[in-house]
Parts: structure tokens; C-alpha cells; sequence
């Protein structure tokens, strides 16, 4: 029985192991599925916008946001002046 109990035992062994190495194998394909996606994204980024890094890109998105809202709170005052000054009349038409 001892021998039955071992070949069990290793058998159990055998198989954790061989659970464990799909494991692994299942995220080292996820992994480079990742990588493969990041590494995409990067050239895109490149390509579109010149930035070689994602901080660069980060970078460039703040930059852009900043001029946005610069832009909007130009045209808000431009607007704010053509009410201002056109706003009466135009009421009445």
C-alpha cells in the first residue's frame, strides 16, 4: 500500500505541476498579448502626436487641455462682450 500511496502522492505532484506550468503558460500569453498592445499604442502615439514616451504623451495631453480651456474662456468672453454690447437689440428682432 505504501507504494499505491506514494504513486498517488506523486501523481498529485504531477499534476499541481503540470496546473501550475498551464498557469504560467496562460500568463505569459496574456503578457505578451499586453506588451503587443502597449507597444502598439506607443507607435500610434509616435506617429500621431511625436511622443516617443507615455510621460511625453501625458506631457502633451496637460499642454492641450490647457490651451482648450484657454481657448474656451476666450470665446466665453467673446461672447460675454457680444451680448454685452448686441444683446438689447437683438432681442427685439
Amino acid at each position: 500500500m505504501a507504494k499505491q500511496s506514494k504513486s498517488t502522492d506523486e501523481q498529485s505532484l504531477l499534476d499541481k505541476f503540470e496546473s501550475l506550468k498551464d498557469k504560467l503558460e496562460e500568463f505569459r500569453r496574456s503578457r505578451d498579448k499586453a506588451q503587443g498592445a502597449y507597444d502598439r499604442l506607443l507607435e500610434d502615439l509616435e506617429e500621431k502626436f511625436d511622443c516617443e514616451t507615455v510621460d511625453a504623451g501625458y506631457e502633451l495631453l496637460e499642454t492641450l487641455q490647457a490651451e482648450s480651456e484657454e481657448l474656451q474662456n476666450k470665446a466665453q468672453e467673446a461672447w460675454d462682450r457680444f451680448q454685452k454690447k448686441w444683446g438689447d437689440k437683438l432681442d427685439g428682432i
